[in-house]
């Protein structure tokens, strides 16, 4: 079974049933990955954080801003995030029970979990809170600390077990209203809406099975891969270079006798280009030495 990408509590009132969440999509079936290389040596491309100005960036340098205008950027620092955070209580609270037909569609943000118990002592009221929400069709909806922020969730009884789905909060959603002005209006006759309507029932199904639908990109691009596979020899990426390391003090060392040398160099070569007075001794001969 899959490791569970999140562990806490379900509840309701006052009660609790310890779950842990199972993410409901298989990533690494869902699509086929294809990696960027660099087409001469075949390594791989990597993306780096880097400042126009300084080039790349160390994490601990790195803050975050909100900007506000163009190119100007209000500063907010990691640890002034947290604090809003605060300590994220890991469970979901069910605040109220809704018909399925009361979410908009439009509202579900795609990411799903199945929820399961999490011990013997969370089975019992698991399946208690199963069964009820399978015999009535309700929806929970309500709110949790999932995965870095807070998040708005609906549970839900899905055949043998519950289904956890995130949802966005009404104002991520552009409402219809907003968008109606740009959408032409135009007249429809009677006869176009009778064949319209006609052509809807026509092509309505009594049963419907979602499995019918295959993703056929992924299974063509599995089989040009597996063809290659046989066909062609797998290209190996070089081994990356490791910078040597460098200590400070023994740079920095170097470093200024290079700079000294550069400079006493400097100066014997002006020293002998002009004539020395005879009234006074050659100093900087012998600063240079």
């Amino acid at each position: 079974m899959p490791r569970p990408s999140w562990k806490g509590y379900l509840r309701l009132s006052l009660v609790s049933v310890p779950v842990e969440a199972i993410n409901a999509i298989a990533a690494e079936e869902a699509e086929v990955t294809l990696h960027q290389l660099h087409a001469t040596c075949h390594s791989r491309i990597r993306y780096q954080k880097v400042c126009p100005i300084h080039g790349e960036v160390p994490n601990d340098e790195i803050v975050l801003g909100y900007e506000r205008e163009k190119g100007q950027y209000v500063v907010v620092e990691k640890d002034e995030v947290k604090d809003i955070k605060g300590k994220a209580e890991k469970a979901i609270q069910i605040d109220t029970f809704v018909s399925p037909d009361s979410i908009d569609p439009m509202q579900f943000e795609g990411r799903a979990y199945y929820l399961l118990p999490d011990g013997p002592i969370g089975q019992k009221p698991y399946a208690v809170l199963l069964r009820a929400l399978a015999a009535n069709g309700y929806v929970g909806i309500g709110q949790a600390a999932l995965f870095g922020r807070q998040r708005l969730v609906a549970v839900r009884a899905m055949k043998d077990m519950l289904c956890l789905e995130m949802l966005y909060f009404p104002h991520q959603v552009r409402s219809p209203e907003s968008i109606a002005p740009d959408v032409p209006r135009v007249e429809v006759s009677k006869e176009e809406l009778r064949l319209a309507t006609t052509l809807i029932e026509a092509t309505t199904s009594d049963q419907f099975d979602m499995a019918k639908y295959e993703d056929e990109y992924t299974a063509k691009l599995k089989r040009l891969i597996e063809s290659k596979m046989e066909e062609e020899p797998s290209v190996s990426s070089p081994a990356e270079k490791e910078l040597p390391l460098i200590n400070l003090m023994d740079a920095l060392r170097r470093s200024v006798a290079q700079q000294n040398r550069a400079k006493g160099s400097g100066a014997k070569k002006t020293a002998a280009s002009k004539p020395t007075p005879a009234h006074r001794r050659p100093s900087g001969n012998r600063r240079a030495s």
